[in-house]
Order: structure tokens, then C-alpha cells, then sequence
């Protein structure tokens, strides 16, 4: 169930991030950088409170000083006072999470090849957005923040789709799983 949560949330991730790019890309990829330098600002802010919070207790192994939390605050707060200089670089960062999400998308596809039958028309959708996104790092165009977010929702939409479509083998493939580590643990006990 885990597995059918993950990729449905991916694909409502990727949807609303299609459809904010498509709507208004300069809009959505300046709040995007912004989202982005606080997903970096708020662990790092944590980091350092915890740090301060253990460094005046008597516990004999005090911690290190939190040289990462500092920097992913330092990082996170230039994210979010100058969106503008890190946009081309969200392009990049966009493109490439495209790949690797058509690529396990591909993955998950070719691991239910064993359990049911999967026709090659579900390989598509992947394939395209794959050398789409490939295509669009390695020549950028003026409407690449357009077409990564069509991309996106199309991306999304098959995760939504495979998710739905193959939700019988998910479970089948976690069942298999488990009886692989119970049938391993049998034969160790066996042996002893």
C-alpha cells in the first residue's frame, strides 16, 4: 500500500507542478525557487535549535558544530532573497527530476513484466517524457518552463494511470517479498 501511496502522491506532485508551470511560468518558477530555499531553510533551522539545545546539557558526547545545517541555511535563505538567479538552474533541476522520474517509472513497469502481462503502448509515456526532458537540458528553448510542465502533468497522469492499473500487483510483489525473507529465515534455522 505503501508503494501505490508513494507513486500516487508523486504523480499529484508532478500534476500540480505541470499545472502551475503551464499556467504561469514566471510566476510559478520564481515561488518554486522560493519553495525550494525553504525546504532548504526549515532543516537547517532545526538542526542548529537542536545543536543549541545539546550543546548546554551535560551529555558527555555534545554534538559537532552543525557545519551542514549552517549551510543549507545560508543556501536556503539566497534561494529565497534571489529567485531570479537561481530560475535557469531550476530548469536544469526540473528536467533532470523528469528523468529520473520517467526512469523508475520505466523500472516499475519492466518489474511488473513478471507478474502480469504489460503491453509495450504503457512504455510510451515514459520513454517520451525521458527524451523530452533529455532534450530540453541539453537545448533549452524559450518555452521549456511550458513544455516541462505539459510534461509534468503527463507524467503525472500515467503515474495515476500505472498506480490504478497495476494496484493487484502491488501487493502481489510485497507478498513475494515477505515469503522470499520468511523462506530465507526457514532454511538459516534449518541449518542450525
Amino acid at each position: 500500500m505503501k508503494v501505490l501511496q508513494s507513486s500516487v502522491f508523486r504523480a499529484f506532485c508532478a500534476i500540480v507542478i505541470g499545472i502551475l508551470l503551464v499556467a504561469n511560468p514566471g510566476i510559478a518558477t520564481k515561488w518554486l525557487v522560493i519553495l525550494i530555499g525553504m525546504l532548504f531553510l526549515i532543516p537547517g533551522v532545526v538542526t542548529l535549535v537542536i545543536y543549541m539545545r545539546l550543546k548546554f546539557t551535560t551529555v558527555a558526547s555534545r554534538p559537532f558544530f552543525p557545519i551542514v545545517g549552517v549551510g543549507s541555511i545560508l543556501l536556503g535563505l539566497l534561494l529565497i532573497v534571489f529567485p531570479i538567479h537561481f530560475i535557469e538552474i531550476l530548469m536544469y533541476i526540473l528536467g533532470a527530476f523528469l528523468i529520473v522520474a520517467a526512469s523508475n517509472q520505466m523500472a516499475n513497469l519492466w518489474q511488473y513484466r513478471k507478474m502480469v502481462v504489460v503491453s509495450p503502448a504503457y512504455f510510451i509515456v515514459p520513454v517520451f517524457t525521458f527524451f523530452v526532458a533529455g532534450f530540453l537540458i541539453i537545448r533549452p528553448l524559450e518555452a521549456v518552463f511550458t513544455i516541462l510542465g505539459v510534461m509534468s502533468m503527463v507524467y503525472g497522469l500515467s503515474e495515476f494511470f500505472h498506480a490504478w492499473h497495476f494496484r493487484k500487483v502491488i501487493p502481489i510483489q510485497q507478498k513475494s517479498t515477505i515469503v522470499k525473507a520468511s523462506s530465507k529465515d526457514a532454511e538459516v534455522k534449518e541449518k542450525q
